[in-house]
């Protein structure tokens, strides 16, 4: 894994200004703790960019990079409920991807209505858990690799707090270390109000309740208002941070996205949403990509490899560590 080599908005005069204007920390640190008691569900997107600046002051914007080497090796997992099997085709790897802007009608927690995002995880029972399946529902399960020839920039919303067992946990501290280590250089005084700023809108992506005013909103920011953010990363909520979701920007799932398999599931039974969540599902087909559709066969040793059987996201640990 690389260090964070994007410009990153801490460098910015822009930004150091602003920091300057922030009052002490205890008084941060309750405008802070407002956000998420804030009324925002019929507020304007104005309204919201209001209120973040009103108690933030700032926006928490901190990129890293992956090599073309090191993205092209990752494989994440995206699962879709409710899947009209009359009205879509799953032949097509476009069912599998992510909505068209006309079917995005609410907010998400990394999406404003009108905006998709390719929403995935780095480990198949996040996907699986994120998507909130019920007893005997049937889930698509796809893999996703990536072909990519440059380096790709993320901006990475992780907290201390989640597990050292996350993949990307490593990549929490090194950017933790980076904040540290660049607020030290000239404005020391400012280093708990930088703590505590992106402690407080990792937790918005963790804890806020849907309609996700403040967090799809901060989401938009970083995917559709920047150009050249490939990537979103976060602590799952329904794990608790046991695992991560990646929001990708449809572009960049255009061009260097590539689905690999996908699989129906059929939920038999599972457990509440949390670390120690476990999910049992019957494996009924899989769909294996041919030169112009999707084949679909029955479950055998070698097309469910892949695909986790009884499984908690205690073992997301076994994943690779992602470093930024």
């Amino acid at each position: 894994m690389t260090s964070a080599k994007a410009p990153n908005q801490m460098s910015s005069e822009e930004f150091e200004v602003e920091l300057d204007k922030l009052p002490a920390i205890e008084e941060y640190r309750q405008n802070l703790a407002t956000l998420p008691c804030l009324n925002l569900q019929q507020a304007t997107q104005e309204e919201i960019r209001r209120a973040f600046f009103k108690h933030a002051g700032v926006l928490p914007y901190q990129t890293g990079n992956l090599n073309a080497g090191v993205i092209n090796k990752l494989t994440v997992y995206r699962a879709r409920v409710a899947v009209d099997e009359d009205l879509e085709d799953t032949r097509l790897m476009r069912t599998y991807s992510y909505p068209s802007s006309g079917q995005v009608k609410s907010n998400g927690r990394a999406n404003l209505k009108h905006q998709p995002v390719f929403y995935a995880s780095d480990f198949p029972l996040g996907a699986l858990a994120e998507s909130r399946p019920t007893s005997e529902q049937i889930v698509y399960l796809s893999k996703w690799r990536f072909e990519c020839p440059r380096d790709i920039f993320y901006s990475a919303l992780l907290p201390l707090s989640i597990p050292t067992s996350n993949p990307w946990y490593r990549a929490a501290v090194n950017q933790a270390q980076f904040r540290t280590e660049k607020i030290g250089e000239d404005q020391s005084q400012r280093r708990a109000h930088l703590i505590a700023l992106f402690e407080a809108v990792s937790d918005l992506f963790v804890k806020e309740n849907s309609p996700y005013a403040l967090s799809s909103w901060l989401a938009s920011k970083t995917l559709y208002d920047f150009d050249g953010i490939d990537f979103l990363v976060y602590p799952s909520a329904t794990s608790e941070g046991a695992v991560c979701n990646l929001a990708f920007h449809p572009n960049f799932i255009d061009l260097y996205g590539r689905l690999n398999s996908v699989a129906r599931l059929k939920i038999n039974s599972l457990t509440p949403p949390g670390p120690g969540m476990t999910m049992n599902f019957s494996i009924t087909s899989v769909g294996e990509v041919g030169r112009t559709h999707i084949r679909w066969q029955l479950p055998n040793d070698n097309n469910t490899k892949w695909i986790p059987g009884r499984v908690g996201l205690s073992k997301a640990g076994q994943s690779t560590q992602v470093e930024d």
